[in-house]
């Protein structure tokens, strides 16, 4: 039987995405995600420097400057100066190392994913008064410029690159081959706990991959946090639980899930799991 350590920091998890979700520091609550990996995590440290950033970023801008050019400072500043990159796989870096999601390694190495880097860039646009917000960009997480007429977007992963709705849509069909429609609405703003939910996706999938179902049980704990009761992650988790042998627990999730899902066609094998427990 596996046993599972203690997560002290899911208590300050669910406080820090308790709140209202304007109210919700994105970034303070990713680099929570991070003490999964990380405990004794100085949160602190790494608010300390998306401030010391933002402060770099407002001394830069003049009081006249408009959003667009608020934003090509920002690049300037957090992107290119503060050294951020996307992964670079050419040159056989990994994508999916675990690293690449959590905030203080991104920071650390100054290397992410789009979600990632993302996260940092809007931590530091947040702290310099500069409006940016996530989309459900498919794919490829992109940031979502306020204040403009236009639509226009940013992508942290390709070094700050800014780019138009038709961009975008050129963008999707290149990266899906054609497999993945476009809609408008896939660019319009998410709250933070979407982006959070999609953060802890991504994690729990790249732990799937690495058959790591030990590590993979935070990480649903905290988008059952984010998404309390939601059948397809009671589900998911209960069945993790029972693989590391923690019947109680599963059995919990399981019997949630039955009820919780109108006749779900996975139902008898379920039911047959739960017989299997003790």
């Amino acid at each position: 039987m596996q046993h599972l350590a203690p997560d002290p920091s899911l208590e300050d998890f669910r406080a820090a995405v308790s709140l209202t979700d304007e109210e919700i520091d994105l970034a303070r609550a990713a680099l929570l995600v991070a003490c999964v990996e990380y405990p004794e995590l100085a949160i602190e440290t790494y608010l300390d420097y998306l401030n010391e950033q933002a402060a770099r970023v407002r001394a830069r801008i003049e009081p006249w400057d408009e959003p667009l050019e608020q934003v090509r400072t920002l690049v300037e500043v957090a992107i290119r100066r503060g050294g951020l990159r996307g992964v670079r796989m050419e040159e056989g870096e990994d994508y999916y190392d675990p690293r690449n999601s959590f905030l203080n390694e991104v920071i650390d190495r100054h290397v992410g994913i789009p979600i990632s880097l993302s996260i940092v860039v809007m931590g530091i646009a947040e702290r310099a008064g500069i409006a940016l917000a996530g989309t459900a960009m498919p794919m490829h997480f992109l940031v979502r410029v306020l204040g403009l007429k236009e639509p226009l977007f940013l992508d942290c992963f390709n070094g700050g690159q800014l780019l138009t709705e038709e961009d975008c849509r050129r963008a999707l069909t290149l990266m899906s081959q054609n497999k993945v429609n476009y809609h408008p609405e896939v660019l319009q703003a998410v709250s933070n706990a979407e982006i959070l939910t999609r953060l802890l996706t991504n994690l729990k999938l790249i732990y799937f991959r690495q058959s790591n179902l030990a590590k993979a049980v935070p990480i649903l704990d905290r988008l059952l946090v984010l998404n309390p009761g939601a059948p397809p992650l009671l589900r998911e988790r209960g069945l993790v639980l029972f693989r590391l042998g923690r019947g109680r627990l599963a059995r919990s999730d399981l019997e949630r899930y039955l009820a919780s899902s109108e006749n779900p066609p996975d139902a008898p094998q379920i039911r047959e799991i739960l017989g299997r427990i003790v």
